[in-house]
C-alpha cells in the first residue's frame, strides 16, 4: 500500500479543484435532470436545483413522474439520467422520496 499526504498550499489547490469539480458536476446533473424531465408546464423541469448536500426538486408532483405517470418519460427517469452522467458513481440509494 501507498499513501500520499498532501500539504499546505498543494492540499488547498488541491481542495479547491475537487470542489470545483463536484461543483461542475452537480451543474451537469441538474441540467440532465431538467432536460429529462417531462414537461406539461415546465414547473417540474425548472425545479430542480442544487446545493452542498445534493440535488434536490421540491415540485410536487416530481415523485409520481418519477414512478411513471407520464408517457413523455420512462419509469425511474431520475436514476436512469444519473447514472448516465460519466464521472458520477452513486453511493448507495440515488432518489430519496421525501
Amino acid at each position: 500500500m501507498m499513501r500520499v499526504t498532501l500539504k499546505g498550499s498543494l492540499l488547498k489547490e488541491f481542495d479547491e479543484l475537487h470542489r470545483k469539480e463536484v461543483e461542475r458536476k452537480k451543474k451537469e446533473a441538474v441540467e440532465a435532470l431538467a432536460a429529462a424531465t417531462p414537461v406539461d408546464t415546465g414547473e417540474a423541469s425548472r425545479g430542480w436545483e442544487y446545493d452542498d448536500k445534493g440535488i434536490y426538486n421540491n415540485v410536487d408532483h416530481i415523485v409520481g413522474l418519477n414512478r411513471g405517470s407520464s408517457l413523455q418519460a420512462p419509469l425511474n427517469f431520475v436514476e436512469t439520467t444519473v447514472m448516465q452522467i460519466r464521472g458520477i458513481e452513486p453511493n448507495g440509494i440515488i432518489v430519496r422520496e421525501t
